[in-house]
């Protein structure tokens, strides 16, 4: 509980960091597949 406590602060801003990671890689992979069928 204590580590927990610890780690919450940095835990959720890796979390978060993360998610905008995985959005963005999501984001640009569609943007490929659009821009591949297009051309």
């Amino acid at each position: 509980m204590m580590g927990m406590g610890n780690l919450g602060p940095d835990g959720r801003r890796r979390q978060r960091l993360v998610a905008g990671i995985i959005v963005a890689a999501m984001l640009l992979a569609a943007g490929a597949v659009l821009l591949g069928t297009v051309l």
